[in-house]
């Protein structure tokens, strides 16, 4: 009986490893769930709780060392299963933050990434860098998500959107000055941008629903519809207001959302450049990003949205430009106005005289 016993608790303090499949030159991806409490309990570095259990995610590039990027914890055992799918679903977006935007957890903060599910609190997430012990005792700051009320942590599009927005903060170039509906927007458009990722990956097949927190890919699909798409194909269709892009309010964080939700769109290889170009924290800047990012190259594949097919279309394009497949219609400051042939636009940069006499 005592050698059961033994060894019921030994299976029970065994670490759960789940290795996630991942296509061909990717990062490899694991989690790893700790289903034993921790001795001593982990105590969070903002309120000074305990969350006695753990689950870890590990991403591993090709010949090198796997690196710990997240630390989930929960405050009992009913919730290890909500921290591994919280696991999961952090690491695929970060392979996909890593693999379309160049992006990686802050180095200040060990490349890491702590998540604290928490049974009370008012329901939602925050997201802040917080001083206070790490694992080993020794106080230092931490990159830190926090998700209160985990009763009311419900619904897969939702538990999906709550990730996202927490983890956008956590990892995007932060934008702000907003005064509503928060200071910061890298939240907002991490949820929008992720999700319409996600949507993506959900309909090819290269995710599965427990990658999205078991979010189907129609569902997904439905929400980037509603949430999304209106926003981005404002810009596309009128491009930037950029009184509006100026001021602070609601109207303000949409247009951002808009311009680059609408780059990401039309633009994804200059995503990594245009977060890195900002320089600095304003709107004005990520679209001064965008706007560098597209100077840079001689020539640009344009993929026209199916549902925009047929209309006049906006492009962020700097300087003079030949277009295939397009006729230009208008230019205002550093955005050209086309109208699309076909599903792909040909943008050539000029390379005759840049201001041609008049015939």
């Amino acid at each position: 009986m005592v050698g059961l016993l033994a060894a019921a608790v030994l299976l029970v303090q065994t670490p759960v490893r789940l290795v996630l499949p991942t296509p061909p030159g990717e990062a490899g991806l694991e989690v790893v769930s700790h289903p034993a409490a921790l001795d001593p309990p982990r105590v969070c570095p903002k309120y000074g709780w305990e969350y006695p259990f753990l689950s870890t995610g590990f991403v591993r590039r090709a010949g090198a060392e796997a690196e710990l990027r997240f630390r989930v914890y929960c405050q009992s055992r009913r919730r290890l299963p909500a921290a591994v799918s919280v696991n999961r679903a952090l690491l695929r977006l970060w392979s996909l933050v890593d693999s379309r935007l160049g992006l990686d957890h802050a180095r200040p903060y060990g490349r890491l990434v702590e998540v604290f599910l928490t049974e009370g609190g008012d329901a939602g997430g925050e997201q802040g860098i917080f001083f206070g012990p790490g694992p080993d005792g020794q106080p230092r700051s931490h990159n830190t998500i926090y998700i209160y009320h985990l009763s009311s942590f419900d619904g897969p599009v939702e538990k999906a959107r709550e990730v996202a927005h927490e983890y956008g903060h956590a990892v995007l170039p932060a934008i702000g000055g907003f005064e509503a509906p928060e200071e910061w927007g890298n939240g907002s458009l991490g949820e929008r941008l992720f999700l319409m990722w996600l949507a993506e990956e959900l309909a090819s097949g290269a995710l599965k629903p427990e990658d999205a927190m078991g979010a189907e890919a129609d569902a997904v699909a439905a929400w980037v519809r509603d949430r999304v798409l209106p926003l981005s194909d404002r810009v596309w269709l009128n491009g930037p207001d950029l009184k509006l892009l100026k001021s602070k309010g609601p109207e303000a964080m949409d247009e951002y959302l808009g311009v680059m939700l609408m780059a990401a769109q039309a633009f994804p290889d200059a995503m990594p450049r245009a977060v890195l170009l900002s320089g600095g924290v304003k709107a004005m800047d990520a679209l001064r990003g965008v706007l560098r990012a597209t100077e840079e190259r001689e020539t640009w594949e344009v993929r026209v949205p199916e549902r925009l097919r047929g209309r006049e279309v906006w492009l962020p394009l700097p300087g003079r430009w030949e277009f295939e497949g397009a006729e230009e219609l208008e230019r205002k400051g550093d955005w050209v106005k086309v109208r699309p042939g076909g599903a792909t636009v040909t943008a050539v940069k000029w390379k005759g005289n840049p201001d041609p006499l008049p015939v």
